[in-house]
């Protein structure tokens, strides 16, 4: 995205909001720091604006200046490109000190289920604020390897307290709804965010525009609100979101909101879960219950 689009998209979308202080820009890719001139171009404009990044890694001048930046930083491809946590922290020593002097966030995609824990104690040491992801979009976890990753969960849980980030949701709140009724709920795409392109095209979010579908319209012609219609209806019920799901042992409980655009992409049909997304609900699932028992032992 050029900087005049990215310009152009921030005022686009600020004429639709009643309240600028709710609104947020998230820089989105590929890798938005190979982008600097887009990033600075835009918060030179907009500096009143709160911001958000999640990054690989690259030169993180351009962010040094933002006044309000929620930045994370992703470490999901330390295990094939630099052979271990410690090895992509060593080779990235500037975003490590800029996270541990912000207490900015890392995002740990855990791939190698039986480290998680020992690798989860390394990234504390540089912030609080770990997020606990596993690949719900890329590989689909075996049974066995459900329960290794559940048992290393429940071991961070009772490590480090119920301010542990879950895929981005505290345990605490989660603990908290696996002990109520079951609850469901919608993503807010199209409704709480949107995602624009380098071409002016508004989309429903990330999903539908890797998936070419729910474009929206652009900024240049504006929005078709109707096309808005479904995805209100799906706020108002978000259970029929889970219709294919009601035999699964998460139903209810799920801590990730399942994604339409990933379940088109991989099943062909926006209520299907992929399987990589249930086996990854369930790993959180499991160990969240297994500390429970445990605690409670």
């Amino acid at each position: 995205m050029s900087p005049e689009a990215g310009v152009n998209a921030v005022e686009f979308f600020l004429s639709r909001v009643d309240n600028p202080d709710d609104f947020i820009v998230s820089f989105w890719g590929g890798e938005p720091l190979d982008r600097p001139e887009t990033i600075g171009a835009v918060t030179k404009a907009f500096p009143q604006l709160k911001y958000d990044l999640v990054s690989n890694g690259g030169n993180i001048d351009v962010l040094r200046d933002i006044h309000s930046l929620s930045f994370v930083w992703s470490v999901g491809d330390a295990e094939e490109k630099y052979g271990s946590i410690v090895g992509k922290i060593q080779a990235n020593k500037d975003i490590v000190e800029f996270v541990r002097e912000k207490n900015h966030a890392i995002s740990f995609f855990a791939s190698n289920y039986k480290n998680i824990a020992w690798d989860y104690r390394i990234l504390r040491e540089i912030t609080d604020k770990v997020i606990l992801e596993l690949p719900m979009k890329y590989k689909v976890m075996s049974e066995a390897d459900i329960e290794i990753a559940s048992d290393q969960i429940a071991i961070i849980i009772s490590e480090y307290g119920d301010d542990v980030l879950l895929s981005g949701r505290s345990a605490k709140k989660y603990l908290e709804r696996l002990s109520g009724a079951k609850s469901f709920s919608y993503c807010g795409c199209g409704l709480d965010r949107m995602l624009a392109d380098g071409r002016g095209d508004i989309w429903l979010c990330d999903g539908s525009y890797i998936n070419s579908i729910d474009k929206l319209g652009t900024i240049h012609d504006g929005i078709n609100d109707s096309l808005l219609d479904p995805f209100r209806a799906l706020h108002g019920n978000p259970e029929s979101i889970y219709s294919e799901c009601s035999e699964c042992e998460v139903y209810g409980y799920c801590l990730r909101t399942k994604c339409m655009g990933d379940n088109i992409e991989r099943t062909g049909n926006p209520f299907m879960p992929d399987k990589a997304f249930c086996s990854g609900n369930k790993a959180f699932y499991r160990g969240a219950l297994k500390y429970l028992r445990r605690n409670n032992e």
